[in-house]
């Protein structure tokens, strides 16, 4: 589990400079557009003592937490979230609900910071081939994919077997090759060609998906 130190950036228009000092706030990890995964503790800044009623979490938009108890803290599994843009907002719970039983109705955020969720690889789409029954030795074949992810794509792998055909680290991702009897493998009555596509993106996260081509009989 990630431990941080959050600093939030207060909303000027919201005058909310009497009430927090943005001076006060810490800041551990984290910026604004960073990058998360896995499970964060966050503890807000002393700059957020001044709100004596407690404070709210929402994750997008979505209310998750409440604390009443300086110094303010909450856990986010960023798991059980999408992945990509995450805002994380406090709201001063003194403009909310002190009733446990009546569902929170948030007011403003306070403050706010936007962060990354990035707990998998790229996703990958298969482009080519699609819908061939069965290929030969000899048979041209054409393998491309795409491959995106909210961080960036690093590089993207072909591989037949163990056997790496392909490397790119931009686009297309793209590779034609002339199939040969070493690209076939399993039991002789049941051979496949096993084509892999792995992607890592640049927080060095991979992700992989295997296709298998059935060899046409004689």
């Amino acid at each position: 589990m990630k431990q941080v130190l959050l600093c939030l950036v207060c909303l000027g228009w919201l005058g909310c400079e009497g009430r927090i000092d943005p001076g006060l706030f810490q800041f551990a990890d984290l910026s604004e557009g960073s990058a998360v995964e896995g499970e964060l503790a966050v503890e807000l800044g002393p700059g957020f003592n001044t709100l004596k009623h407690g404070v709210g979490f929402l994750a997008n938009g979505t209310f998750i937490d409440q604390d009443r108890v300086r110094p303010y803290q909450t856990r986010l599994d960023t798991r059980a979230l999408p992945e990509g843009d995450l805002t994380l907002a406090v709201i001063d719970l003194a403009e909310a609900s002190a009733d446990p039983s009546v569902p929170l109705q948030p007011p403003q955020p306070v403050a706010s910071i936007r962060l990354i969720v990035d707990n998998q690889g790229p996703e990958i789409t298969l482009a080519q081939p699609k819908a061939i029954p069965c290929v030969r030795s000899g048979d041209r074949l054409t393998i491309s994919v795409q491959a995106t992810d909210h961080v960036g794509v690093k590089n993207v792998d072909f591989r037949i077997a163990a056997e790496s055909i392909a490397h790119f680290t931009s686009l297309p991702y793209e590779h034609t090759l002339v199939l040969s009897a070493a690209h076939f493998t399993g039991p002789n009555a049941k051979p496949t060609c096993l084509i892999t596509i792995g992607a890592e993106n640049r927080r060095n996260l991979i992700s992989n998906q295997t296709t298998e081509l059935a060899r046409c009989s004689d």
